[in-house]
């Protein structure tokens, strides 16, 4: 229990009147240590000089007649201060030696005190304005791949750990994190000055989303996209060149070639299949010039971009069919690690193209 005594405030010492110092006493105290600074939820400990006897005392220093409270019970050499309890005041102690009593000088406990952790936002990713997630896009045609680096601000530069759902993302130690797909991420850092503290940032919500995938049909002499009513913001392109002004759902082309659409859904940017009008040209050397096949080294999926329907065929090297599909993704999980060929037909069954693929994990 605490309770309260008023003091005087002469040359800079608290004087304590029911203290009897006697002019002959050459007692001198202090207090150890004279900088304390406490870490968020810390204790410590000051201390005195040995003597018979101890009385603590705490005060904070403003005004003219500070509140001094005797800590009663505290009549130790040493003091166990708390930064929740005790930082910001002021602590004396008068000690007692046979007859002689005296007081020591004001000591300031202090303690750190730390903005929250909070995380900076880098890359090119877009924010649902409904709920503040974060939404990454995935490749589409000339649009790349969104990215987002998340770097946790100062002080917190020590002791810091990713989380991935809740989950440590293992090796994730550093001050930056690159994501590359959904979850809910947290970082938890310690300041330099107080590595046994530690805060976690508020949660950032990712939401790795693919594109939207316009889809072409011709009617007669025109192009539609299908599917325009799920979509914002189209364009077309003939031969990967802006058309000007052609924004509407339906275009009649002029020549022949190659046209694309872009499009959003109010969060990622598409690109549609390249789709041939017309194209008296259309050869296997043509059409091949007009294909991607991505990406090689492949993992998992494989895309195939192409103006015309066509049929994908992989081999491995002692020419056994693995993989047969009209797919333009193509999913290839379950090949064994290795080089295989890849082999391009259209619906006449007449090779297009032919490349090494190489499937490495």
């Amino acid at each position: 229990m605490k309770h309260s005594l008023r003091f005087l405030l002469s040359l800079g010492l608290m004087v304590l009147p029911s203290l009897l110092v006697r002019a002959q006493c050459t007692l001198a105290p202090t207090i150890t240590p004279n900088n304390l600074m406490l870490c968020p939820n810390a204790q410590d400990t000051i201390w005195t000089q040995e003597y018979d006897a101890y009385q603590w005392y705490r005060y904070l220093n403003f005004g003219e007649n500070p509140q001094i409270d005797t800590l009663e019970g505290d009549t130790l050499q040493y003091l166990v201060v708390d930064q929740y309890e005790d930082a910001g005041f002021t602590f004396q102690v008068a000690v007692t030696q046979d007859t002689c009593t005296a007081l020591s000088p004001g000591v300031m406990v202090d303690g750190w005190a730390f903005a929250g952790l909070t995380v900076a936002l880098s890359g090119s990713f877009g924010i649902n304005p409904e709920d503040g997630h974060v939404i990454l896009c995935d490749t589409s045609g000339m649009f790349r791949r969104d990215t987002l680096t998340m770097v946790i601000n100062l002080p917190y530069k020590y002791n810091i750990q990713w989380f991935e759902n809740g989950e440590p993302i293992e090796g994730a130690t550093d001050d930056t994190l690159v994501v590359s797909r959904s979850g809910s991420y947290t970082v938890q850092g310690s300041p330099e000055e107080c590595l046994d503290f530690s805060l976690s940032s508020l949660p950032i919500e990712v939401e790795f989303r693919q594109p939207p995938r316009p889809l072409i049909a011709r009617r007669g002499d025109t192009l539609e996209i299908t599917n325009a009513d799920e979509l914002m913001r189209l364009q077309w392109y003939l031969e990967g060149d802006t058309l000007p002004g052609a924004t509407a759902a339906t275009y009649v082309p002029t020549e022949a070639g190659i046209y694309t659409v872009s499009a959003d859904d109010n969060a990622c940017y598409g690109m549609s299949q390249p789709f041939a009008f017309d194209t008296p040209t259309a050869t296997p050397e043509y059409l091949s010039a007009r294909i991607r096949l991505y990406p090689n080294p492949a993992q998992t999926n494989l895309t195939l971009e192409t103006p015309v329907p066509l049929r994908t065929q992989l081999t491995n090297l002692t020419g056994q069919v693995v993989l047969q599909t009209d797919a333009t993704t193509i999913d290839v999980q379950a090949l064994a690690t290795g080089v295989y060929v890849v082999r391009l037909f259209d619906k006449n069954g007449v090779p297009i193209r032919q490349e090494k693929l190489v499937i490495a994990r």
